[in-house]
């Protein structure tokens, strides 16, 4: 019997183990040999700013985007029903490449984030527009640039990676693993042509685009699906590009309580019900490898198998595992660290679920 047990337990370890090191390997090739297309011609690019009450990361961010190293580049700021000092502050600001308008109120049926990206895009006078946060900065002066370099005649969308502040502490050790996770699986779908998500901070399409797809209709009164659910609505055969490296990242800062991360990871769980059932299925295939990893080795444990065994080989996919996550984020620019691999692999496996279900619970989700 323990045998037996040990021979399914393994197997589900080398299964896990397996589609890790298949998935990983195939982002990392994939990554490096992406080529850098570079653009002759300086494609003008808007950059659109959806704002409830955001005066001070305001006041952060339009500086530095200002003084991106990019031609031909315009900022539409959409001021949602704002109470602070976002208008005037704005007003302050004496270049000719800044704009915004004011949402003084939200049509019924609408959420109110993408209400006023929607009016952003209808005012834009580009065909090319950029999408980031207000909370955002992005990691260099070439941002704007680096998307740019992306577009070409057959594209329509550009998905680019958004990563989060470090600092000390398990909760922000999870959020840069949960955020590398989710990177690595949107960025090689997108570039093995099956995209299936983005991130609304750091994310470009074309609007005729928008426009030829109805935009919104259909999720607009949902919180949250600007990103992922856009991105499987505008993108099709061989249409979209993927941007990664440092110059191309947005930061943004983390949630700095359990309380606070809940609260957001409800409201971005709660769109993916809405996903087309084949991407519903790449996600629960993924969980269900994921979950294998620590499956396999509780049920070691519990069939009286020498623990030190079932350590053994525990210590050996996790080390394997953390290595190929390490060669990962090195290839997204991201710098991150497994010494917590273990405690943020734990809660992933048995967080996500228990997320999941909140956020179908939930009957009202803010966007801010």
């Amino acid at each position: 019997m323990d045998e037996g047990v040990l021979i399914v337990g393994l197997f589900f370890q080398l299964f896990a183990g397996v589609i890790h090191l298949f998935h990983y390997l195939q982002n990392n090739n994939t990554l490096k040999n992406a080529s850098h297309h570079s653009s002759k011609t300086i494609i003008p690019i808007t950059v659109i700013i959806a704002a409830h009450n955001e005066a001070q990361n305001l006041k952060r961010l339009i500086p530095k985007l200002l003084k991106q190293h990019y031609a031909n580049f315009f900022i539409q700021i959409i001021l949602d029903r704002c109470t602070d000092e976002s208008k005037e502050y704005l007003s302050s600001v004496d270049d000719t490449r800044l704009s915004f308008v004011e949402i003084k109120e939200v049509p019924q049926g609408w959420n109110e984030k993408k209400y006023a990206l929607n009016h952003g895009i209808n005012v834009s006078t580009t065909e090319w527009m950029l999408f980031t946060d207000a909370d955002c900065i992005p990691a260099s002066n070439d941002w704007i640039r680096r998307f740019g370099e992306k577009i070409e005649d057959r594209i329509d969308l550009v998905l680019g990676v958004g990563l989060y502040d470090k600092s000390i502490g398990l909760l922000n050790a999870f959020v840069q693993y949960e955020t590398l996770n989710t990177a690595a699986r949107y960025i090689s779908s997108a570039l093995r042509n099956n995209p299936y998500m983005g991130v609304g901070r750091n994310m470009a399409y074309r609007k005729s685009k928008f426009l030829e797809k109805q935009g919104f209709k259909g999720f607009e009164h949902l919180v949250g699906g600007d990103d992922d659910l856009m991105v499987q609505r505008l993108a099709g055969n061989n249409n979209t590009q993927v941007v990664f490296g440092k110059d191309s990242l947005t930061y943004s800062a983390p949630k700095r309580t359990w309380k606070e991360y809940l609260k957001q990871k409800t409201r971005h769980y709660s769109v993916s019900k809405h996903y087309r059932p084949k991407h519903q299925g790449q996600h629960a295939i993924w969980f269900a490898v994921h979950a294998s990893f620590w499956l396999s080795f509780l049920i070691l444990v519990n069939f009286n198998l020498s623990v030190n065994i079932a350590l053994s080989i525990f210590v050996i996919f996790i080390l394997f595992k953390g290595l190929i996550l390490k060669l990962t984020a090195k290839h997204l620019s991201f710098q991150w660290n497994p010494v917590w691999i273990v405690a943020v692999d734990l809660i992933y496996v048995f967080g996500t679920p228990l997320w999941t279900l909140k956020s179908v619970l939930t009957k009202k989700i803010g966007w801010n």
